[in-house]
Order: C-alpha cells, then structure tokens, then sequence
C-alpha cells in the first residue's frame, strides 16, 4: 500500500472486505460518496469475484497455459522414446521370447516382463527426480508461490509418470506376446 499523499493519480481505489453481499456494499459506498459531494465522480465498483474472472490475469493464464502445452509435449516425446526403446528391446530379444513362448510361457506374463523393464526404469528416474526435488526446493520456490514439496503435486506427478510407462510399453508388450516361436526360431 502506498501512502494517498504519495499517489500521482487524481483517483485511487478502496479495497472493503465484507461478509455480506459485495453488490449491496459497493451500491451503498457509491450512495454514501453522493450524499458527502454529490459531484464527486465514482469509477467502477468491481468485486475480487469479477476481478479474477476478467481479463486482468490474462498474461499469467496465456503463460500457465504455454507451460501446460510444453509439458503435454514433453510427455508426448518421453512416451514416444519409451515406446521406441521397448520396441527396439523386443526387437533384440525376439529369439529369446519366442523359446519362451515354445516352451510353454504365458503370454500376460511376456506381457507383464517387458512392461515390467520399463515401469522399472521409470520408477528409478522418478526416485532420482523426486529427490533432485526435495533438494533443490529452495531454488523451485523462488519460481513459484507453493511449496514444490506439495505430496499431492508430487503424487500426481509420479501417477503421470506411471501411466505414461504403462501406455509405453502396452505395444511393445502385445508385440512381444504376439511373436510365433517358429518364426523367431527362424529369423537367426
């Protein structure tokens, strides 16, 4: 807050908070502000409601809504590259699956094998990330407003993460499930 004395404006703004409806409040400043000079001109009385809701955040919106897009394609390139590093694992091992496969190996388990290789990885990058995290918030909370150690953001985060591994290695695995042993056995 700035001292009036100290404003170069020829107007300034009063901020009322009030449990009551906002509307009657601001009708009754206005009214009172009349009956003390009647030629007094009153500005616009908007409440915080209307403020947040306006136009007047709209450079923060446009930024958190580039970050968001960023992010969205970052995650899209990361579950491309798990995808196309899974394929190519599948790819190396498909002798050695489809011996599995002709010896009698279930196919959820193939399945759940090379899925499992890939969640494993993820979840040893999310314990190095989230540790990077912790340490280092007080250089994150420079940045923002919140606690970057927020449990609720971190779990979200991880979900995120998981669930991108998950539909990263579904392929590969339904690919790896799919092999013909004779025509693995074959292709060396």
């Amino acid at each position: 807050f700035i001292s009036y004395s100290m404003m170069p404006f020829d107007g300034f703004d009063v901020v009322i908070r009030t449990r009551n409806n906002p509307a009657n409040l601001l009708h009754r400043i206005k009214e009172d502000v009349h009956s003390i000079d009647a030629g007094q001109a009153v500005g616009d009385l908007v409440s915080a409601s209307d403020l947040l809701e306006g136009d007047s955040l709209g450079r923060e919106r446009f930024a958190a809504s580039l970050f968001s897009g960023f992010a969205l394609l970052g995650l899209a390139f990361a579950i491309c590259g798990l995808y196309s590093i899974q394929s190519y694992l599948v790819a190396q091992r498909t002798q050695e699956l489809g011996v599995r496969i002709a010896l009698g190996a279930r196919r959820s388990h193939i399945v759940g094998e090379v899925s499992s290789r890939c969640i494993l990885s993820v979840l040893l990058g999310t314990v190095v990330g989230v540790a990077v995290v912790v340490a280092l918030s007080h250089i994150f909370a420079y940045w923002t407003n919140g606690d970057v150690r927020d449990p609720a953001v971190l779990a979200l985060t991880i979900a995120i993460f998981f669930f991108a591994a998950a539909v990263a290695s579904i392929g590969p695995g339904l690919t790896a499930a799919s092999i013909d042993p004779m025509q693995a056995l074959r292709s060396e």
